[in-house]
């Protein structure tokens, strides 16, 4: 959009300091040609081409256009941080997707499998009595509820 603009103003900044004129005319098949020569078997309009720009609008279009760099860089920095916080938000999203899915599986061993245990530290099996049952149960339900409700 910016280069646009400068092609713009550099095309009006020189069209000052060009004479020749510029002529349009339509052929008999309805297509639209433009020449620096006049074609007297067409009905050639000659294109008045702009005055050149003084130097108050050059000024004006310069600070213009260097308000328009600075809401420009406002914009994409706004639009870099929106982005920031949308990956941190995704990111919390999946972890606590995770500990979702972790969350049931382990509820759901809890209560409908048989013979819970976990290892000591020698390999052997140490079985989850009734009570560490419910605890465990009631622990996972907590994190169930805190991650997926």
């Amino acid at each position: 959009m910016n280069k646009i603009k400068v092609l713009l103003f550099v095309v009006l900044l020189c069209s000052g300091f060009v004479k020749a004129a510029i002529y349009k005319w339509t052929d008999a098949e309805g297509k639209v040609h433009y020449s620096d020569k006049k074609i007297t078997k067409n009905d050639a309009v000659e294109i008045k081409a702009p005055p050149k720009p003084n130097e108050a609008d050059v000024n004006a279009a310069t600070e213009k256009l260097n308000k328009l760099k600075q809401d420009l860089e406002i914009s994409n920095k706004l639009k870099a941080q929106e982005l920031e916080k949308q990956k941190e938000a995704d990111a919390k999203a999946a972890q606590k997707k995770k500990k979702c899915l972790a969350a049931l599986d382990n509820l759901e061993h809890m209560k409908y499998a048989r013979g819970v245990y976990v290892k000591d530290k020698a390999g052997n099996k140490v079985f989850y009595d009734e009570k560490i049952r419910e605890q465990r149960t009631n622990q996972y339900q907590k994190a169930y509820n805190a991650n997926c409700l």
